[in-house]
């Protein structure tokens, strides 16, 4: 096991924690985050990391706290901030 095995691990917990508190399945779940079904179990292995794309969609759809997915630190979701125009 490498050192950031546990690192892997545990994103991949906080991942599917996510996808669990949507209701939604796996399928559904990648789908949001316009990502294939096997793409997103990879994500679940470790086998590929979280691009900045998909974090920045969990956010935008989820309230994903980043810095929570990445390091469990802070909130697990945060308030989305208003746009201008709202």
């Amino acid at each position: 096991m490498t050192t950031f095995e546990p690192f892997k691990v545990e994103i991949a917990k906080r991942l599917e924690k996510v996808r669990n508190d949507s209701g939604t399945s796996t399928a559904e779940f990648a789908s949001t985050l316009k990502v294939s079904e096997e793409v997103y179990s990879a994500y679940l292995t470790g086998e590929v990391q979280i691009p900045m794309t998909v974090m920045r969609t969990l956010y935008d759809l989820h309230q994903v706290n980043p810095a929570w997915l990445l390091a469990g630190e802070e909130e697990q979701y945060m308030p989305k901030e208003a746009s201008p125009a709202e």
